[in-house]
This record gives C-alpha cells, sequence and structure tokens, in this order.
C-alpha cells in the first residue's frame, strides 16, 4: 500500500463519477449535455484525475477528445466500486440502523444491559454500546457519532435534551465477615481494613482521600481500580471493602458481597441524566424508542 493514490489531492469518488459519465456519453461535451458549466466542471475533474493518478485518461489527438485504454480500465473500476456501494445502501434500507449509546463501563453494564436486555429480543431495534468518558460523550452527542448518552447531571447542556434516569448514593461492599455486621456504618468501623477504590479526582474518591487524611482511625487505600467492576472483583476474590455509588448495589449482592452505606458518605448523591439530540432523535424512530424504554416506558 505504500504507493497507494488514497488521500492524493484530487482523487475523489465524485471525479471517477465524472469519469464514469464521460465514459458512457463517448466524450466530455456529450456528457455535459451542451451545458458550458458542466463541460468545463467535467474537463477540470478529467484534468485533476489525470494530475494526481500520473495517467493519460483522455486521447487529445482526437476530436472529441476519447477516453484512453486506461481510463477504460479505471471507469471500469469506479463504475463496480460506485454501484457496489449503491447496492449496498439499498440493501441497508430495509435494516435497522444501530442506535449507539455512549456511557461509562459500569454504567453499561449495570444499568442499560438490564433496561434493555429483557426486551430487545422482541424489538426491530440494533443497539451499539460504547464505553465513554464523560467528555467524550459529551464531544461524541455534539458531533452525532453517538445518538444517547449517559453521565453525570453536572454535564447537562443547553443545546441537548435531557431527562432524570436515576439517583443513587454511595454503599459499602465486602465479603461477610469482612465487612463489619452492621446496617449503617461510620469510617472509623472500617479501621484496620484493606480498601479498593477508583483511581482519579472524582467526587467519590476525593471523599475517600479527605477522610483518610483527616480521621485517625478508618481503612488504608490498598488499591487503586480503573472501574468501579474492578473493585467489586477484587472484593468478591480477596479481603478488601470497596466503596462505590450505589448503581453497583446489585452487582456487588451478586457476587455474594455484603452491602450497607457509610454515615460520612450520606450526603453524597449521583444523579444519571440521558442526553440526545433532539434533530436526530425527531428524525430516527428507533432512537426515540431507546430513548423511551431507558426512561421506563415513558415519552423522551
Amino acid at each position: 500500500m505504500s504507493g497507494s493514490f488514497v488521500g492524493r489531492k484530487g482523487v475523489s469518488l465524485e471525479r471517477l463519477q465524472t469519469l464514469c459519465l464521460v465514459a458512457e456519453a463517448g466524450s466530455i461535451m456529450a456528457a455535459a449535455k451542451g451545458d458550458p458549466n458542466r463541460q468545463s466542471l467535467f474537463s477540470r475533474q478529467v484534468k485533476e484525475l489525470e494530475t494526481a493518478l500520473r495517467l493519460d485518461l483522455l486521447d487529445r489527438s482526437s476530436s472529441p477528445h476519447r477516453l484512453t485504454p486506461d481510463a477504460r480500465r479505471l471507469e471500469s473500476l469506479a463504475r463496480e466500486l460506485i454501484s457496489g456501494v449503491d447496492r449496498l445502501l439499498d440493501e441497508a434500507k430495509d435494516r435497522p440502523s444501530p442506535v449507539s449509546i455512549g456511557a461509562g463501563e459500569s454504567i453499561l453494564q449495570w444499568l442499560v444491559l438490564p433496561l434493555l436486555c429483557p426486551v430487545i429480543d422482541d424489538k426491530e431495534l440494533r443497539i451499539r454500546c460504547q464505553n465513554l468518558r464523560s467528555r467524550e460523550i459529551v464531544e461524541a452527542l455534539r458531533t452525532r457519532r453517538i445518538d444517547i448518552g449517559i453521565l453525570s447531571a453536572r454535564h447537562q447542556l443547553v443545546d441537548l435534551s435531557s431527562r432524570s434516569l436515576a439517583k443513587y448514593g454511595v454503599i459499602a461492599i465486602g465479603k461477610p465477615g469482612i465487612l463489619p455486621a452492621k446496617d449503617d456504618l461510620k469510617w472509623s468501623d472500617l479501621d484496620g481494613k484493606s480498601l479498593a477504590a477508583l483511581e482519579g479526582s472524582g467526587t467519590l474518591r476525593r471523599r475517600v482521600d479527605q477522610l483518610s487524611n483527616n480521621q485517625a482511625k478508618g481503612p488504608e487505600l490498598k488499591l487503586e481500580c480503573t472501574s468501579y467492576p474492578q473493585v467489586i472483583e477484587v472484593c468478591a476474590e480477596g479481603r478488601m471493602i470497596g466503596i462505590l455509588p450505589g448503581v453497583a448495589k446489585r452487582a456487588a449482592i451478586q457476587a455474594g458481597l455484603k452491602v450497607t452505606k457509610i454515615d460520612e458518605f450520606r450526603d453524597l448523591e449521583f444523579e444519571l441524566v440521558l442526553m440526545w439530540n433532539h434533530t436526530v432523535a425527531a428524525a430516527r424512530g428507533e432512537v426515540q424508542e431507546v430513548i423511551s424504554l431507558l426512561l421506563g416506558g415513558s415519552a423522551p
């Protein structure tokens, strides 16, 4: 591919299509159908192709100019490509295009999939889940690379539609016998325990660091994870205690872990919002349907 023509200035599908028109009509003049502006455009586009590909496409010794053998071969290849893409698009008309949902790994795993999996088999829908960070979700929504985003309420934007999806507090998780057998814990009740937490500088992690620095008694941070599912995994496999948003509760219980609350985190609440581009949703019924499913059946 070192000598590939792709990326050369002057090469485009539009110019290749012009070559096909000229070949079909027999000459540039005939392809332009008497329109001097089109004739000038077609002449320029063919010349640009010749320059970019370093091929003689017109036999200028004839009048009118005829396509060279190289041009005929190129026209055949171009027509095959263009007609092939057209066939693909025609075949795809009857297939639902995927609805793209962008969210963090834990939100996709613990919220989106449980909501959609029970109903997706009965719907004419295709879903594409993308693991993205908050800033990536906002950018992807604005550039229309995804249809729906799920992220913290603090990221709500005036140019995107949004609806509240869920609110969660903070939970502590651990194996029975590792996590103290109390329904309501204080940070000091975890003294001497090993703690697993999310890396970074998010709201929850900042509270963990604040308590670790300001209180004499409490757990010792031993492991920093890149995702909340990792926190659950290490707690299920070892003797650690994890601090997570309440959206993880169901997954933690399924992993055989005890779940409780800690007094010092009761004031923290995380609200998730569903965000989408109103114009995109209005034009695509399948996007509206997925939004409705995620909102529990209510209209977007």
